[in-house]
């Protein structure tokens, strides 16, 4: 599979704020995974949050879905043909131990470990992108991580198919792959902003 990440970090850049107004916990209340528009419209997104958040390394603040214009063939690992048609998603992802990734070099290495398994992984037409942002649990700063997953095809089927594919890889690798920071260190820094924020 095609994946990259990349650092967004700056006064223009965005920043994940994960109790925004529309957040739905479904690390808590997976039930009210049908509050939440994007999953309703796709199933196989849907059962990617669920699992996500089933998990026990990461936790999910917010997603989207939509389809996509253009795209790279070279980018999707894909013909020109199969660039005809494609469908993206966005989900932002935090640890779950800490709320957030408490420096910037574990946010790196959770990405730079997904990057390599997702590599590893035979996938064509599709493609991951991790970008790293700041992010905001409340009054807790550090780090969060975008996952941008788009899929292509000749038709919409297909695309929907690679798309599907896409994310289930995804998922897995985000799940069952040792890609989180120290859960201690974690608690560690959790910890000390909350005893700053007092």
């Amino acid at each position: 599979m095609e994946a990259d990440w990349e650092v967004e970090i700056g006064p223009e850049a965005p920043v994940v704020d994960a109790l925004w107004g529309g957040f739905v916990d479904l690390k808590r209340a997976p039930e009210r995974i049908g509050e939440i528009e994007e999953a309703l419209r796709l199933p196989a997104l849907a059962d990617a949050l669920l699992r996500l958040n089933r998990s026990k390394t990461i936790w999910t603040a917010k997603c989207d879905l939509w389809t996509l214009t253009e795209c790279d063939p070279d980018e999707m690992d894909a013909t020109s043909d199969e660039t005809t048609h494609a469908v993206a998603c966005y989900v932002d992802l935090l640890p779950e131990d800490g709320w957030v990734f408490s420096t910037l070099e574990s946010a790196e290495q959770w990405a730079r470990i997904a990057t390599a398994g997702l590599r590893s992984v035979r996938c064509r037409c599709c493609r991951v992108d991790l970008v790293i942002r700041t992010a905001l649990v409340g009054d807790v700063q550090g780090f969060g991580i975008t996952a941008y997953v788009a899929g292509c095809g000749e038709g919409s089927d297909q695309s929907m198919n690679s798309f599907s594919a896409a994310l289930k890889t995804f998922v897995e690798v985000a799940c069952n792959g040792k890609i989180a920071n120290s859960p201690r260190a974690r608690k560690r820094a959790f910890q000390q902003n909350q005893s700053e924020v007092q």
